[in-house]
């Protein structure tokens, strides 16, 4: 299937690790459509085949009945396809010293949306993947057996759900009626939203150990800074996938959770689906279990081996086989045990994606795909932790309680996976139905590209506290003092005034799925509280101007609330659109406990135009909020 882009404006279809805003300005080729780990057309770790145009066009994929799904949007040609080597996923440093895609266009693109189901499986030979040549329903696709294989090959299907609104708004509400909603009793718990998560893993990577969690924890209660949780990253364990600290780097858990709890942290840890193919649940599954009651992924030639995979770290991997009711309730009793025996309080779900997984996986259900895996990771095991986040999702995942996190930042400043790009893949987050988004650790995650620098971390701190949750590791004060005090004044903005905002969209986020932060075009049909489905009042909707549409360094807050980060390095001073309404600029730098309504500072301003070279020091940020 193929839909004409122009002349319209397209948002959807997932994280990226080149978050173009909107989506054809960049050549999307065509590929699987399964979350990966910076994936080889670019498509990351949420995969959602829904989109919506300017023109009032919402478009569904039902993915789970069309199978192996392909999407490409604005891709190159088949003939320069052809003519260079496929597309290729890789691990670790060789994953991230690529190309990020997809790449911005030149001009090249085909201007066309590609919706393909490949029902006999990955086979689309211009990108290479781990799941490539896998079919689905074969419990081994090299035995040569044609007949077996032509009977277990699903046939091609492509279930589309298309509707059409009056305008862009419109049409973007009626899209989230695809998607499953959580309920209000799946809703983050309160405190999560409030205050800031902090995780060891920018700071320490995988060398953390009791010590470093103990005195992290002790220098932010020392300088009175907001908490909720603290997370602990990798390396805890003993082993990867064994539910067990390690005894030499923490020598007392259940000691420092206890300690952790008195200073005002929650606690999670890290854990992933997979596990060394050396440690004790992995060698425990040999022993005790056949091939074909196997909790880990077995090897198809030799089912007394485990399958292995290579991952970010340097030892190879054993997957659990997700799609096994019995290994994941083996899964979840050790994580229930651990956190009995520790007092933890939930969990941080990483990977999940189906890249992790031995080549031609034999699902112990065999009708299960690579979308399958994902879901049953985030529905069965992440959805029973309140508190917990995951960063892996397809459709239905939408309805699981985790806050899903957006994939890991780099220290940069720009669009392709830096600061720019955190923005519109969190609204592109909430228009496919998760409102509950983590935008990562502010400053990133200092993959060797360098740290942040000191105007990059208070930039991205400011751009953080407006959002549905907040995350922090690299610790603002190592830059000096002045740093560390920008940032902590950013913190009282969430405290004093975001937060506050943020509490306030929770009910309609969980019980209709209508996004914390928004599009700046979401309610300039004048609807601004409609329905997720549009309402049935609507008036005409004006068209919107081409750069509005394409604002993707702004954001609403809820309804009424305009929030404009500075997202470029060396910038004071920043242009504005403010959406139809009366508008007073917020302002933030007066906030504070003895301060019982919103400070302001000038006059009424009248939206549906823009304001130009708004000032916007370093201390400050331009917030604007719909008065009358």
């Amino acid at each position: 299937m193929r839909v004409g882009l122009s002349p319209g404006r397209w948002f959807g279809g997932g994280h990226l690790m080149y978050q173009h805003w909107p989506l054809e300005k960049g050549n999307w080729e065509l590929g699987p459509c399964y979350p990966f780990d910076n994936g080889p057309t670019g498509l990351c770790t949420l995969a959602e085949p829904a989109f919506v145009s300017s023109l009032g066009l919402a478009l569904a994929v039902e993915e789970a009945a069309s199978p192996c799904l392909h999407v490409g949007l604005n891709a190159s040609s088949p003939e320069v396809v052809a003519a260079h080597p496929p597309l290729a996923w890789g691990v670790g440093v060789a994953n991230f010293d690529r190309k990020l895609l997809p790449t911005v266009d030149a001009g090249g693109g085909d201007g066309e949306l590609t919706l393909q189901s490949r029902g006999g499986g990955y086979d689309y030979p211009h990108v290479a993947h781990p799941l490539r040549g896998w079919r689905p329903g074969l419990i081994d696709p090299g035995d040569g057996d044609a007949a077996t294989a032509a009977v277990a090959r699903a046939a091609p299907r492509l279930v589309v759900r298309v509707s059409a609104r009056d305008g862009l708004p419109a049409a973007a509400r009626s899209l989230l009626t695809a998607f499953p909603v959580r309920g209000a009793a799946a809703a983050p718990p309160p405190r999560l939203l409030a205050d800031p998560i902090w995780t060891t893993w920018a700071r320490y990577k995988d060398g953390v150990t009791q010590a470093d969690v103990l005195a992290f924890a002790a220098e932010i209660v020392g300088r009175g800074l907001p908490r909720s949780v603290m997370e602990i990253d990798d390396r805890w364990s003993v082993a990867y996938g064994d539910m067990a600290f390690d005894p030499v780097k923490f020598p007392d858990p259940a000691g420092m959770v206890e300690r952790l709890h008195a200073m005002g942290f929650l606690v999670t840890l890290w854990v992933l689906p997979f596990a060394s193919a050396s440690s004790a649940a992995v060698q425990d599954d040999l022993a005790k279990r056949a091939p074909a009651d196997a909790y880990f992924f077995r090897d198809r030639a030799d089912g007394g081996r485990v399958a292995t995979f290579d991952w970010w770290q340097p030892t190879p991997a054993a997957a659990l086989d997700l799609t096994n009711p019995a290994a994941t309730a083996d899964l979840l009793a050790r994580l229930q045990s651990l956190a009995a025996a520790t007092g933890v309080d939930g969990f941080k779900f990483d990977g999940g994606e189906a890249c992790f997984l031995p080549p031609h996986p034999a699902f112990h259900d065999p009708s299960a795909t690579a979308t399958d895996y994902t879901r049953a990771y985030v529905q069965r095991v992440a959805a029973a932790f309140p508190l917990s986040e995951v960063r892996a999702g397809v459709r239905g995942c939408q309805s699981a309680p985790p806050l899903t996190r957006l994939f890991d930042r780099f220290s940069s400043w720009g669009t392709a996976n830096g600061l720019a790009s955190v923005i519109p893949a969190a609204i592109t987050a909430g228009l496919l139905g998760y409102p509950f988004v983590l935008p990562d650790m502010v400053g990133g995650n200092d993959y060797g590209e360098g740290p942040p620098s000191a105007e990059l971390l208070v930039r991205w701190a400011q751009a953080s506290v407006a959002m549905p949750a907040v995350q922090l590791s690299i610790a603002p004060w190592s830059f000096g003092e002045t740093v560390g005090d920008l940032v902590a004044s950013a913190l009282r903005w969430r405290t004093h005034y975001f937060g506050l905002r943020v509490a306030a969209a929770v009910p309609a986020a969980a019980t209709a799925s209508v996004p914390i932060v928004r599009p700046v075009w979401w309610g300039s049909d004048g609807d601004a509280q409609l329905s997720a489905d549009g309402g049935s009042g609507a008036g005409a909707s004006p068209p919107l101007p081409d750069d509005v549409l394409c604002i993707a360094d702004a954001f609403l807050l809820g309804a009424d609330v305009l929030v404009a980060p500075v997202v470029a390095h060396g910038v004071r001073a920043r242009d504005v659109w403010l959406p139809p309404g009366v508008w007073r600029r917020v302002d933030l730098r007066r906030l504070g406990p003895d301060v019982a309504a919103t400070p302001w500072v000038g006059e009424d301003l009248p939206g549906g135009g823009w304001l130009r070279q708004v000032p916007a020091l370093l201390d400050d940020m331009p917030v604007f909020e719909r008065v009358g």
